[in-house]
């Protein structure tokens, strides 16, 4: 009788938990399914209202803005940035003047009508919500691409531009030290290594590696799941409770082995002088080891999404061309020849484009891929002279590269000057001037690195998920079986 009682329990168990499992789906794409306008959280302007471009109503954008932004969110000469009323700059709201309005059809939430001595018309954004207060569950493949406005003024083929953009990405020619974009987001977009890994806390002045849990650490050291987490409470529920471990020790990704650039040699390898002294600390009984950064590897995949990139988020929305710092790098120039055969610096300002700005970032560092004080100029004649991933095997079935591979299986068929002439318009190319030893094509090779390597990471979107197919797209039905019992637990406790 107990065992008939026991089985009895267990099946009514499992038809309760199939039941709250079954009623928790449907309430989930219920509340998708049905949305209604609210107004959009209070708080920080433009960096924060931008921060969800799929929640934008998209009969309501204009270039991946909304239409009803973009007066509002102008700095006072047209150029996207990070002046006092600029793209990203921080507005001030007085609660008293929020409200709801409508503009064409829509809810939005009003900037104040007055703001840093202009009193043009604003309006504000507006978030597309469901019944439940919260923004709809969307596929990605819902979600479209943040557009750059002006971008088909320097790229004139966007599928060259890819193909440009992921021969960069990947090419270990591009670092001093045998470094590509890669090395660090080559696993689902971030870094998996466990070896050389650790950097002391740099970015609080700890220059000096500290023990793991374990007892072990420090340069070249392999990582063991042990060693985790770096902070432990004695009642890891209880953030009150004692502490028993505490590292300022962070997890990052090897990078170069630092030293100054001098030149780069006949044969395309560069000589970097020796060390600087600030890095005793990374070495091995004194041989030294690469570098190791302060702060961990983002994932580029879904990386296209974010108004800013890097974890400070100074990779500008707005790419200068040169720098990660948008407007703020007052001396960012590119060069452009112009219709009449002359060549000018030229300030450009492409919105909707951190990525761009962030890429140019990590090619320079003597932490991560470069020797100290080489400039993209220097990188330009070092790649533009060598042939794309030549010391590397491709895959015959790649998507983008699989049909340029050399005879050899090393490498592409084409050189860097051809990616780049048949990407780009011929006015960031074209002349044949010198301009302070260097030509056109070296002086605006950070250009082509950001926007190339932009492109291709704007391919980079997970949108095969199986969340992805739970709530499905226009073209594909919602799978109600997408996700597991205890994934659909873990979604509404997530909304």
């Amino acid at each position: 009788m107990r065992a008939f009682d026991k089985q009895h329990y267990s099946t009514q168990s499992y038809s309760t938990r199939q039941l709250i499992t079954s009623g928790l789906l449907a309430l989930l794409l219920a509340v998708t399914s049905a949305s209604t306008m609210a107004r959009g959280l209070r708080g920080g302007g433009a960096a924060g209202a931008l921060g969800d471009f799929d929640l934008f109503l998209q009969n309501d954008t204009n270039n991946g803005l909304p239409v009803n932004l973009i007066n509002g969110f102008e700095s006072p000469n047209n150029t996207a940035g990070d002046g006092t009323v600029g793209v990203g700059g921080t507005f001030m709201f007085d609660p008293n003047q929020l409200n709801i309005n409508s503009l064409g059809g829509n809810a939005v939430t009003l900037l104040p009508s007055f703001v840093n001595g202009d009193n043009a018309p604003r309006a504000g954004f507006a978030r597309k919500l469901g019944p439940d207060g919260l923004p709809p569950m969307l596929s990605l493949k819902s979600v479209p691409i943040p557009t750059v406005p002006e971008l088909a003024k320097f790229i004139r083929n966007k599928q060259a531009a890819i193909l440009l953009g992921k021969a960069l990405y990947w090419d270990i020619q591009a670092g001093s030290d045998g470094n590509a974009c890669a090395s660090c987001h080559f696993h689902a977009g971030a870094d998996n290594r466990f070896k050389n890994q650790l950097s002391p806390g740099l970015k609080g002045g700890d220059t000096t590696f500290q023990a793991t849990f374990t007892g072990a650490g420090g340069p070249n050291y392999k990582l063991k799941k042990e060693d985790f987490p770096f902070h432990r409470l004695s009642n890891p529920l209880d953030r009150n409770s004692a502490m028993l471990f505490d590292s300022n020790d962070v997890v990052s990704s090897q990078g170069s082995f630092g030293g100054e650039f001098q030149h780069l040699n006949p044969n395309g390898k560069e000589t970097c002088g020796a060390r600087p002294t600030v890095d005793t600390s990374f070495n091995v009984n004194g041989v030294i080891t690469r570098r190791v950064p302060p702060r961990s590897t983002p994932s580029t995949i879904n990386a296209v999404f974010n108004y800013r990139n890097f974890w400070d988020g100074r990779a500008n929305n707005s790419f200068n061309g040169v720098s990660p710092f948008g407007p703020r790098d007052t001396d960012a120039k590119v060069l452009e020849l112009l219709p009449d055969g002359t060549t000018a610096p030229t300030t450009i300002a492409l919105r909707n484009a951190s990525l761009a700005s962030q890429a140019v970032g990590p090619a320079l560092s003597d932490f991560e891929m470069s020797c100290a004080n080489r400039t993209f100029k220097d990188l330009g004649r070092k790649l533009l002279a060598a042939r794309p991933l030549r010391l590397q095997k491709i895959d015959s079935t790649d998507s983008v590269l699989g049909a340029h591979i050399a005879a050899n299986q090393l490498g592409l068929k084409e050189n860097y000057p051809e990616l780049i002439k048949a990407a780009f318009e011929p006015r960031w190319w074209g002349s044949t001037d010198d301009f302070n030893g260097y030509n056109q094509m070296e002086s605006n090779f950070s250009l082509y690195w950001g926007l190339a390597i932009m492109m291709y990471e704007s391919t980079l979107v997970s949108d095969e998920t199986p969340f992805d197919k739970l709530v499905g797209d226009s073209a594909h039905p919602a799978d109600t079986k997408a996700l597991t019992p205890a994934q659909l637990r873990g979604l509404g406790l997530f909304r």
